[in-house]
This record gives C-alpha cells, structure tokens and sequence, in this order.
C-alpha cells in the first residue's frame, strides 16, 4: 500500500512538474489570463498576493485563517497550482471525514434499529400479559355480578318470607342485614375490581399508541 501512494505521488509532482513548465511556456508568448483564472468560482477560498517588484512575487494564502499555501513563487501558474493542489488535499481530507461520520451514522442507525426491535418484543409481551390481566378481571367482574345478583334474589324472598312469617321477622331482619353487608361489599369489590380494569385499559391504550409510534419509526405494519 505504501508503495503504490509513493508511485502515485511521483507521478502527481512529475505531472505537476509539466504542468508547471507548461504554464510558464504558455505564460511567456501571452497565453491565459492567469489573473482571471486566479479568481475563478472554486478557488474563491484562496487569496492571491502579488508583490510589486519589478518582478513580482505571487503568494498564495487561505481566506479562511489566512495561512500561507505552499512556497511564494515568481510564476502565477506555480501559484494557481498550489492553489488547486491545496484545495485537493483538503476536499480529500473532507471527503474522509464525511465518510467517517457516514459510517458512524451507519452504525448508530444499526443500533437504533436493534434497539427498537428488542422494545417491540417487551412491548408485545406486554400486551400479551395486559390482555390475560384484562380478560382475567372481565371473568371475575362476571362472577361478582353473578353473586350480586344472588344476593338481591335472596333479599328479595327474604323479605316475603318475613312478610309471611311475623314471628321470625326479627331472625329474618338479622339474616337480611347480613345479606345487605355482603351486597355492599360485593359491590365495592366490583368498584375496585372496575377501577383496576379503567388503570389496565389506560396502560393497555399507552403501549399501544407507542407500539404504533414505533411501527411508524421502524415501517413496520
């Protein structure tokens, strides 16, 4: 590897060599407009400095920082040069950089990706347990009203039996305020039993809406 960048650089300072002589050869009979070619569109990060000798000195320096670009020279062609060839280096190391930053972006969306697969399994499994809790309480709910239901028929013959039977009234009396006890209680029960169901609906709707926020993230359907 190291040998095949050192041959790539001697050709690239043989080539700039050439290029070199070339532009000083070109410069010599009035070929371009090497002032104009100096404030071309993507060299504009680069300041051209002329000395005003009787021959002058061309210094190239960055616009950003304002740091000198290779060695002064007395050629403008040397000067554009070094200019372009700064400005590869660092579109180079640019480039570089942005691949880094690519791949660590690759990486983090990699994990993220991870990340949400492995919530989606605990979301599901707690739907899952929501929905046996769920089911588990409608049953009982079912089986308290049952007893509910039970219990006012038992008050109500209750009641007609201590019509009929004045002498047990007061027996009767006792057995009907045991049996309003247990009605009561049952319905408390029931009232908690509800209470605990609206909670677990309300927790059921939150993971649902973020198992549907995290469907959306990942596209998932």
């Amino acid at each position: 590897m190291t040998t095949k960048i050192g041959k790539a650089l001697a050709i690239f300072v043989a080539l700039a060599g050439v290029a070199f002589f070339g532009f000083a050869a070109v410069s010599a009979v009035g070929g371009p407009n090497w002032q104009v070619m100096m404030q071309a569109q993507d060299l504009h990060d680069y300041n051209f400095d002329v000395s005003e000798d009787k021959q002058p000195t061309y210094t190239v320096k960055r616009v950003l920082g304002n740091a000198t670009v290779g060695s002064p020279s007395k050629v403008a062609p040397a000067a554009i040069v070094a200019a372009r060839t700064d400005l590869k280096t660092n579109q180079g190391k640019e480039r570089t950089e942005l691949e880094q930053d690519l791949a660590a972006l690759q990486e983090n969306l990699t994990k993220a990706k991870k990340f949400v697969v492995d919530d989606q399994k605990g979301i599901d499994q707690r739907l899952a347990q929501l929905k046996a809790e769920l089911e588990a309480l409608n049953k009982k709910i079912e089986e308290v009203s049952t007893a509910i239901q039970q219990t006012s028929t038992q008050v109500d013959a209750t009641q007609r039996e201590a019509t009929r039977r004045q002498e047990d009234i007061r027996l009767y009396e006792i057995q009907l305020e045991e049996l309003k006890t247990d009605k009561f209680r049952a319905e408390q029960q029931i009232k908690i039993l509800r209470d605990q169901l609206v909670r677990i609906r309300g927790a059921n709707d939150q993971l649902q809406r973020r198992n549907d926020d995290l469907k959306q993230v990942t596209g998932t359907k």
